[in-house]
């Protein structure tokens, strides 16, 4: 359902930003 879609993106973004923030300390 669309709430199953939304928490998706929201998991997808998180998980972006976390990857973005690990890989910026790893520099």
């Amino acid at each position: 359902g669309l709430n199953g879609i939304l928490a998706d993106e929201m998991g997808l973004g998180k998980t972006i930003q976390a990857m973005a923030f690990l890989a910026h300390l790893a520099e």
